[in-house]
């Protein structure tokens, strides 16, 4: 479970992250449930969870009732790592790297790239296709540039 609060930057830089995530699960029908609740708005649902600051992720494995408090890089390699590392279902352990099917192909790739080197990755992605779809003369000079970036940027 992913506890945020909705005005934090790391939370709002992680949930894009979380969302890949979920579909990945989803689309490997792997027996988890991806689950996030804002923290300023709700109380711990169980004395085992206790945070002190946002964002907060933890890990209940499947016969235990005793949440893991995440502390690893809050990529999608971390927090998939941390489950496939923390599981005992071998359907969890067994979860590939690979992205989801039907993901956003070469728009996801770069996130993911992007992701291994800062936790703020998707969110740097996201302001730059952001910044390309709003400024059609920007994304006209990037073409006419002929640089390999623009082949990319006039896709988006």
């Amino acid at each position: 479970i992913f506890i945020y609060a909705p005005w934090g930057g790391h939370c709002k830089a992680l949930f894009p992250i979380y969302e890949h995530l979920a579909e990945h699960v989803e689309t490997a029908q792997a027996p988890l449930v991806i689950a996030k609740m804002d923290g300023t708005e709700n109380e711990s649902p169980t004395e085992d969870f206790e945070w002190t600051g946002f964002p907060a992720i933890f890990f209940v494995p499947a016969g235990s009732g005793t949440p893991l408090k995440f502390t690893g890089d809050r990529t999608f390699f971390g927090l998939l790592s941390f489950m496939k590392q923390h599981s005992k279902l071998p359907r969890v352990q067994q979860l590939t790297d690979a992205p989801a099917k039907g993901s956003g192909g070469e728009y996801d790739e770069l996130k993911r790239f992007v992701e291994l080197w800062t936790t703020e990755g998707a969110t740097i992605v996201d302001q730059m296709r952001k910044l390309l779809v709003e400024n059609a003369d920007l994304k006209e000079k990037l073409a006419r540039s002929g640089a390999q970036a623009s082949v990319h940027a006039a896709e988006l």
